[in-house]
């Protein structure tokens, strides 16, 4: 049963089909043949006595005269399977019309009684006693006759079994060929639409569907795939409305940004002339140098909040070939790790990752900066790249605390006024984007962090 259930649609919907089809074959067949014996005397006696109602009307409706000297009486027993014998009033035998009992049907054949003067030779086939007689008086040109009509049409057990069994070979084989052609275009037409919706899913995953004009009409598969394509055409309008959205804040936030940086600008100005006016008090000089350094953090802050809104949403997934970012960011860095006495070693398994230039820019650019401003002196930041994930790896032997969600915004392991705290979090925002997991590792016993994102 696990096997079954695990199959493609197709075999198994023409497995099942092929199943019934033989299965109702064969219970008809098997009850056709427990059950023939009532249903062959009823129809047998339903033939019978329309016979007999036919022959009825012929003799009451015509001269005798004409029946028999036209073969119609002869004619009727053929074509009906039956036997008349007709009697005047004084039990005299006037049809069949011979000097003995005309028997057109068999030579010879068991003899039955019709009265006392009157003998019929009657043409059996299988029980005798399945025997049907029907005997009735008319009134034909003022004379009163009377008229038997006997059938003895029947099957008996022993030779139905046996024809049974010699058909039923051809009986399997058949239904076995027509039940197997009407399983494969059952299984095949609805394997197709099935096989359609998963068409329809693929193409909505790459953003490449075209939505229907008008509803599909059809059964519950085309009620489905109407619903999925409502569905489809609410997700992209709530995504244009979202990108819309997303416009709207760049601009607003570009505005704001604006605004601030140029009393900024203002400020940085008149504390850079104060910091070279050699007249002013050595105690304001430091106050000078401390305002200049909170200057400084504001406006990394907000241009890392200038990225955060520019974070915009996706459709389409680029390849991107990772080695000119890489090389772009191996050259922004380098003073930092000569400064600093590290070394950036870079283990390119893939060349390409599933991600927009500008955020793998970004990402990578946030982590490998990290690694170096919380990295120890005179250390290796390893950066692997495959197939499967990316990660950065630095040694730190600063304080660590588990409970700290790096990747929420201004969070920071160390209170350091060159950390913003939003590096991680504009990171972890690009992952979100594109559904890739992430996480991040502190070994202690090898003082080394390792954050780590799977494609």
């Amino acid at each position: 049963m696990k096997y079954f259930k695990n199959l493609k649609l197709f075999p198994k919907t023409f497995a099942l089909t092929l199943i019934t089809i033989l299965t109702t074959i064969m219970v008809f067949a098997f009850g056709f043949k427990f059950m023939y014996t009532s249903y062959i005397n009823n129809f047998l006696d339903k033939q019978f006595n329309s016979s007999v109602i036919q022959v009825q009307k012929m003799l009451e409706t015509a001269s005798m005269d004409k029946l028999i000297l036209n073969n119609k009486l002869i004619e009727f027993e053929r074509s009906a399977g039956v036997y008349i014998v007709v009697t005047d009033a004084y039990r005299n035998v006037v049809y069949p019309y011979t000097g003995g009992i005309y028997l057109p049907a068999l030579e010879t054949a068991p003899t039955h009684t019709v009265s006392g003067d009157v003998s019929i030779s009657a043409s059996v086939v299988g029980d005798a006693s399945a025997t049907r007689v029907k005997e009735f008086q008319f009134v034909n040109a003022g004379n009163v006759y009377t008229v038997r009509v006997a059938s003895n049409a029947g099957i008996d057990n022993d030779m139905f079994s046996s024809i049974f069994f010699s058909v039923m070979p051809y009986m399997v084989i058949v239904g076995l060929i027509v039940s197997a052609l009407i399983s494969y275009l059952y299984a095949r037409y609805t394997a197709q639409k099935i096989i359609h919706l998963n068409h329809v899913m693929e193409t909505m995953e790459s953003f490449q569907y075209v939505a229907l004009d008008t509803p599909v009409r059809g059964d519950e598969i085309a009620t489905l795939e109407n619903q999925i394509d409502h569905l489809y055409k609410r997700l992209i309008h709530e995504m244009d409305t979202i990108q819309k959205f997303e416009k709207d804040r760049d601009i607003f936030m570009k505005g704001s940004i604006h605004e601030l940086k140029t009393p900024l600008m203002v400020m940085s100005l008149y504390i850079e002339e104060l910091m070279h006016d050699e007249v002013l008090p050595s105690q304001y000089q430091d106050i000078i140098y401390e305002l200049n350094h909170k200057l400084v953090h504001m406006n990394a802050l907000i241009n890392e909040t200038l990225k955060v809104s520019r974070l915009e949403s996706i459709r389409d997934i680029p390849i991107l070939n990772v080695k000119e970012p890489l090389d772009k960011l191996q050259a922004l860095y380098h003073p930092m790790l000569v400064d600093n006495h590290q070394h950036l070693d870079l283990e390119i398994v893939s060349s390409t990752v599933p991600m927009s230039e500008l955020d793998f820019s970004r990402v990578t650019s946030n982590l490998i900066g990290n690694a170096i401003r919380y990295g120890t002196a005179d250390s290796t930041i390893k950066v692997v790249l495959s197939e499967a994930k990316l990660s950065v790896s630095n040694s730190y032997d600063g304080a660590w605390d588990d409970s700290v969600n790096l990747c929420a915004p201004f969070t920071s392991m160390e209170h350091r006024d060159d950390s913003h705290g939003l590096g991680l979090y504009v990171v972890s925002m690009i992952l979100n984007k594109y559904n890739y997991s992430y996480n991040y590792v502190y070994d202690s016993l090898a003082q080394c962090f390792t954050f780590t994102i799977f494609f």
